[in-house]
Protein backbone atom coordinates (compact mmCIF):
# COMPACT_ATOMS: atom_id res chain seq x y z
CA UNK A 1 0.00 0.00 0.00
CA UNK A 2 2.58 2.33 1.15
CA UNK A 3 4.45 1.97 -2.77
CA UNK A 4 1.18 2.27 -4.23
CA UNK A 5 0.78 5.85 -2.86
CA UNK A 6 4.46 6.16 -3.36
CA UNK A 7 4.58 6.09 -6.65
CA UNK A 8 1.07 7.81 -7.47
CA UNK A 9 2.60 10.61 -5.31
CA UNK A 10 5.57 10.45 -8.02
CA UNK A 11 3.57 11.05 -10.74
CA UNK A 12 2.01 13.40 -9.64
CA UNK A 13 3.06 17.02 -11.65
CA UNK A 14 5.18 19.48 -9.43
CA UNK A 15 2.24 21.70 -8.67
CA UNK A 16 0.26 18.82 -7.20
CA UNK A 17 3.09 17.56 -4.90
CA UNK A 18 3.22 21.35 -4.03
CA UNK A 19 -0.53 21.28 -2.69
CA UNK A 20 -0.31 17.66 -1.45
CA UNK A 21 2.74 18.88 1.05
CA UNK A 22 0.81 21.79 1.63
CA UNK A 23 -2.56 20.19 2.79
CA UNK A 24 -0.38 17.85 5.07
CA UNK A 25 1.00 20.34 7.18
CA UNK A 26 -1.79 22.49 7.02
CA UNK A 27 -3.53 19.60 8.67
CA UNK A 28 -0.33 18.63 11.14
CA UNK A 29 -0.83 21.86 12.14
CA UNK A 30 -4.55 21.99 12.95
CA UNK A 31 -4.56 18.89 14.62
CA UNK A 32 -1.58 19.40 16.76
CA UNK A 33 -3.00 23.28 17.46
CA UNK A 34 -6.50 21.45 18.06
CA UNK A 35 -4.57 19.42 20.51
CA UNK A 36 -2.56 21.89 22.57
CA UNK A 37 -5.84 24.10 22.64
CA UNK A 38 -7.62 21.36 24.32
CA UNK A 39 -5.04 21.05 26.73
CA UNK A 40 -5.13 24.47 27.68
CA UNK A 41 -8.98 24.58 27.84
CA UNK A 42 -8.52 22.17 30.40
CA UNK A 43 -5.80 23.54 32.25
CA UNK A 44 -8.35 27.05 32.04
CA UNK A 45 -11.46 25.75 32.75
CA UNK A 46 -9.44 24.06 36.21
CA UNK A 47 -8.43 27.32 37.12
CA UNK A 48 -11.58 28.76 36.63
CA UNK A 49 -13.08 25.92 39.01
CA UNK A 50 -11.03 26.77 41.81
CA UNK A 51 -13.10 30.07 42.64
CA UNK A 52 -16.13 27.63 43.06
CA UNK A 53 -14.11 24.56 44.74
CA UNK A 54 -13.00 26.72 47.16
CA UNK A 55 -16.41 28.05 47.63
CA UNK A 56 -17.66 24.60 48.15
CA UNK A 57 -15.09 23.73 50.94
CA UNK A 58 -15.98 27.14 52.76
CA UNK A 59 -19.80 26.43 52.48
CA UNK A 60 -18.74 23.23 54.42
CA UNK A 61 -17.04 25.26 56.96
CA UNK A 62 -19.91 27.67 57.56
CA UNK A 63 -22.66 24.99 57.71
CA UNK A 64 -20.43 23.07 60.57
CA UNK A 65 -20.84 26.65 62.46
CA UNK A 66 -24.44 26.50 61.98
CA UNK A 67 -24.42 28.78 59.35
CA UNK A 68 -26.58 27.80 56.42
CA UNK A 69 -28.14 29.71 53.20
CA UNK A 70 -31.11 31.52 53.71
CA UNK A 71 -32.13 30.64 49.83
CA UNK A 72 -31.92 27.30 48.37
CA UNK A 73 -30.00 26.28 44.80
CA UNK A 74 -33.04 27.06 42.62
CA UNK A 75 -33.28 31.01 43.82
CA UNK A 76 -29.56 31.11 44.01
CA UNK A 77 -29.48 30.03 40.31
CA UNK A 78 -32.28 32.68 39.59
CA UNK A 79 -29.89 35.36 41.29
CA UNK A 80 -27.18 33.49 38.91
CA UNK A 81 -29.25 33.55 35.54
CA UNK A 82 -30.47 37.64 36.15
CA UNK A 83 -27.00 38.07 36.95
CA UNK A 84 -25.43 36.52 33.46
CA UNK A 85 -28.39 38.73 31.63
CA UNK A 86 -27.15 41.64 33.03
CA UNK A 87 -23.60 41.15 32.19
CA UNK A 88 -23.87 39.53 28.91
CA UNK A 89 -23.75 41.12 25.57
CA UNK A 90 -23.63 44.99 24.96
CA UNK A 91 -23.86 47.00 28.18
CA UNK A 92 -24.13 46.29 31.45
CA UNK A 93 -27.03 46.69 33.74
CA UNK A 94 -25.65 47.99 37.39
CA UNK A 95 -28.99 48.19 38.83
CA UNK A 96 -29.61 44.49 38.09
CA UNK A 97 -26.72 43.71 39.10
CA UNK A 98 -27.33 45.40 43.01
CA UNK A 99 -30.27 44.27 43.07
CA UNK A 100 -29.11 40.03 42.34
CA UNK A 101 -26.13 41.43 45.55
CA UNK A 102 -28.87 42.87 47.76
CA UNK A 103 -31.37 39.34 47.55
CA UNK A 104 -28.38 37.92 49.67
CA UNK A 105 -28.65 37.31 53.19
CA UNK A 106 -25.67 35.90 55.10
CA UNK A 107 -22.21 34.84 53.71
CA UNK A 108 -23.56 31.17 52.85
CA UNK A 109 -25.68 32.89 50.36
CA UNK A 110 -22.63 34.12 48.55
CA UNK A 111 -21.21 31.01 49.09
CA UNK A 112 -23.51 29.25 47.44
CA UNK A 113 -23.59 31.90 44.58
CA UNK A 114 -19.97 31.63 44.12
CA UNK A 115 -20.38 28.16 44.63
CA UNK A 116 -23.25 27.32 42.07
CA UNK A 117 -21.73 29.99 39.47
CA UNK A 118 -18.44 27.81 38.89
CA UNK A 119 -17.49 28.53 35.25
CA UNK A 120 -19.79 30.41 33.48
CA UNK A 121 -18.87 31.75 29.37
CA UNK A 122 -19.58 35.17 28.50
CA UNK A 123 -21.13 36.54 25.32
CA UNK A 124 -19.46 39.63 23.89
CA UNK A 125 -20.63 42.81 22.79
CA UNK A 126 -20.88 42.90 18.72
CA UNK A 127 -20.71 46.16 18.34
CA UNK A 128 -18.09 47.38 20.65
CA UNK A 129 -15.98 43.74 20.71
CA UNK A 130 -16.32 42.61 17.01
CA UNK A 131 -13.04 40.78 16.80
CA UNK A 132 -14.36 39.17 20.64
CA UNK A 133 -17.81 38.23 19.01
CA UNK A 134 -16.27 36.86 16.09
CA UNK A 135 -14.45 34.70 18.14
CA UNK A 136 -17.37 34.01 20.81
CA UNK A 137 -19.32 32.74 17.13
CA UNK A 138 -16.25 30.34 16.29
CA UNK A 139 -16.09 29.03 19.91
CA UNK A 140 -18.85 29.72 22.30
CA UNK A 141 -16.35 29.10 25.27
CA UNK A 142 -14.09 31.66 24.51
CA UNK A 143 -14.87 34.06 27.12
CA UNK A 144 -15.43 32.47 30.48
CA UNK A 145 -15.01 32.25 34.18
CA UNK A 146 -15.82 32.34 37.81
CA UNK A 147 -18.38 35.20 38.78
CA UNK A 148 -15.09 37.27 40.27
CA UNK A 149 -13.82 37.02 36.55
CA UNK A 150 -17.45 38.59 35.15
CA UNK A 151 -17.63 41.38 37.39
CA UNK A 152 -14.00 42.81 37.16
CA UNK A 153 -14.57 42.02 33.21
CA UNK A 154 -17.91 44.21 33.28
CA UNK A 155 -17.82 46.79 36.54
CA UNK A 156 -15.49 49.14 37.01
CA UNK A 157 -14.00 50.09 40.20
CA UNK A 158 -16.61 52.47 41.56
CA UNK A 159 -19.16 49.46 40.57
CA UNK A 160 -17.05 46.72 42.36
CA UNK A 161 -17.03 49.16 45.39
CA UNK A 162 -20.71 49.22 45.66
CA UNK A 163 -21.16 45.56 45.14
CA UNK A 164 -18.79 45.35 48.15
CA UNK A 165 -21.07 47.84 50.18
CA UNK A 166 -24.08 46.08 49.60
CA UNK A 167 -22.15 42.57 50.80
CA UNK A 168 -20.73 44.36 54.25
CA UNK A 169 -23.95 46.41 54.84
CA UNK A 170 -25.56 43.07 55.33
CA UNK A 171 -21.99 41.60 57.22
CA UNK A 172 -21.23 39.09 54.39
CA UNK A 173 -17.56 39.29 54.90
CA UNK A 174 -16.21 39.29 51.09
CA UNK A 175 -14.74 41.58 48.91
CA UNK A 176 -14.64 40.95 44.47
Amino acid sequence: MENKVYTYYKELPQWAKGVVIVGVLGATYILISQTIKRFRDAADIRAAMEESNLAAEELKKLQAQGVNPTLTSLQIDVIIKSLEDAMNDCGTNEERVYDAFKKLNNQADLTLLVKNWAVRYYRPCAASEPISFGKYLWDNKSFGGGISTWLNFDLDASEIKKVNKILSDKRIDFQF
